[in-house]
């Protein structure tokens, strides 16, 4: 797998259309995107892309789509 999934698996996480994932979206904007469903996302692209992240990245993806996508590229070019 590699960054292009990101969109899929945000979507099917949160349940939302695809469509729906690009830069503008945010936690804060998008009731989908509780604390439960971070956790889940966290889980399914750990998983699904074979990485680790740490807390601190946990907390820092939770703000924005951008940031999170951000974090998950850093992670995978290590």
């Amino acid at each position: 797998m590699n960054i292009d999934a990101l969109p899929r698996i945000v979507s099917e996480v949160l349940g939302i259309p695809i469509e729906a994932v690009s830069e503008a979206l945010s936690s804060d904007e998008t009731p989908e995107w509780d604390s439960l469903n971070h956790l889940r996302l966290i889980t399914a692209l750990e998983e699904e892309l074979s990485i680790q992240l740490t807390m601190d990245e946990v907390v820092a993806a939770k703000t924005n789509y951008g940031n999170l996508r951000d974090i998950v590229s850093k992670r995978m070019d290590n």
